[in-house]
């Protein structure tokens, strides 16, 4: 949220301990971005585009099946690079919180 650019190659990571069905939302943020959620076989379950919102009501981004884990990245940074629903999914870099 209130983030105005993300970095070409940067994206968010959101890690849940068990599956979830929680929507995602684009409150207060400003830039376009695509979600990828992941199940607890490490492959990607769905993909979305979310649009910016700046007042409420504020579209729900559901994935279509539940997921341990998700990336927010720039909007097209998911085609461009060729991921699909079924790819497996590694992290291999160090995680930061916030």
């Amino acid at each position: 949220m209130n983030r105005t650019e993300l970095p070409d190659n940067a994206g968010m990571a959101f890690l849940s301990g068990e599956p979830s069905d929680t929507p995602f939302w684009m409150k207060d943020t400003t830039i376009p971005l695509s979600v990828a959620f992941w199940n607890t076989h490490h492959r990607i379950v769905d993909m979305l585009d979310m649009s910016p919102c700046s007042s409420d009501p504020c579209p729900l981004y559901r994935s279509s099946s539940p997921y341990v884990g998700a990336v927010e990245v720039n909007r097209g940074f998911l085609d461009d690079h060729g991921v699909q629903v079924g790819d497996q999914v590694r992290l291999d870099v160090p995680l930061v919180s916030l």
